[in-house]
C-alpha cells in the first residue's frame, strides 16, 4: 500500500519549514560564536556596516527558505508525507 503524494503547496510549506530550521540553526551558531551577542553588533563596526550585515543575513535567511520551498515543491509528486519535504528543505 502506497501513501498519497503531497500537494505542491503542502510540500512547499514543509520545505519552507526546513529552510527556516536550517537558517535558525545557522543564526544560533553565529550568536554563540559572537559570545551570545548579535553577530552584526561587534565592536569597531559602524552603524552602516551593522545594517549591511543584518540585511545580508536576512537575504540569506530568505533565500534559503525560498530555495527549500522550491525544491520541495518540485519533488512533491514523489513524496509520501511531510518528513521528506522537511528534509529536502533542510538540505536545500
Amino acid at each position: 500500500m502506497q501513501a498519497e503524494a503531497l500537494g505542491v503547496l503542502e510540500a512547499a510549506a514543509w520545505g519552507l519549514a526546513g529552510g527556516v530550521a536550517t537558517a535558525l540553526v545557522s543564526l544560533v551558531a553565529a550568536i554563540r560564536a559572537a559570545s551570545f551577542r548579535w553577530p552584526w553588533r561587534r565592536k569597531g563596526v559602524t552603524e552602516r556596516e551593522a545594517r549591511e550585515e543584518l540585511s545580508a543575513r536576512l537575504f540569506v535567511l530568505g533565500g534559503s527558505c525560498v530555495l527549500g520551498a522550491l525544491v520541495a515543491a518540485a519533488a512533491h509528486g514523489q513524496m509520501s508525507g511531510p518528513w521528506p519535504a522537511f528534509i529536502i528543505g533542510v538540505a536545500a
